[in-house]
């Protein structure tokens, strides 16, 4: 009988990034697209260029969406890793005898300013290798409880009946937080002067 051993719940931080990143993205094409006159001195160069410049940034709107629509739920059985993505109806079972290896390595999500290296996050992820030489990866930005997760995971690698706990470090999510709030402001100051020159 299969036996529920873990179960992860959706993570708060993709979907938070996921829409202040979308909102950004798409007011500022918004604005670009309604806001544009013509000069009568402008070429069909300059046109070209501005919706080029509009595409990039639907195009990273698109792409905040789709962390949004991708998150993930884990659930560990006694026979079974299962990975859902329920914003997707999308379910993957892979049994646990099929797992080869599993990988632990640190993680981090960096930005670039003036030639500055800017770490947003620093986490961990794991990597798991199963039969074929498939690959499944995840990281604790996106998946809530990732240390138990991680902790379920080494367990079963090493069959061990170990129930240690991990001492839980959350300093990573409040600094990925405080950039969250940054973006959050930004984005509000953004849609405001927006609706504000309407």
């Amino acid at each position: 009988m299969e036996k529920n051993i873990f179960k992860s719940t959706i993570s708060f931080l993709p979907i938070a990034f996921g829409l202040i990143g979308a909102t950004f993205f798409f007011a500022i094409s918004y604005h670009l697209s309604s806001g544009f006159k013509k000069p009568e001195s402008s070429t069909n160069g300059d046109l070209i260029g501005l919706w080029i410049l509009i595409g990039v940034f639907c195009f990273f709107g698109l792409l905040s969406l789709f962390i949004i629509f991708n998150v993930k739920t884990i659930t560990l059985t006694n026979k079974n890793l299962i990975i859902e993505r329920p914003l997707l109806f999308l379910k993957f079972i892979i049994p646990l005898e099929n797992i080869i290896n599993i990988i632990e390595e640190d993680y981090e999500i960096n930005s670039a300013a003036n030639s500055r290296k800017i770490n947003v996050y620093k986490g961990e992820k794991i990597t798991i290798e199963i039969q074929k030489g498939k690959k499944i990866v995840f990281t604790s930005f996106e998946i809530s409880e990732y240390d138990d997760l991680a902790q379920y995971l080494k367990n079963i690698e090493f069959d061990t009946t170990d129930t240690a706990i991990i001492k839980k470090d959350y300093s990573n999510n409040f600094k990925a937080y405080s950039w969250l709030l940054f973006i959050f402001i930004l984005t509000i100051i953004l849609i405001y002067k927006l609706l504000k020159s309407r």
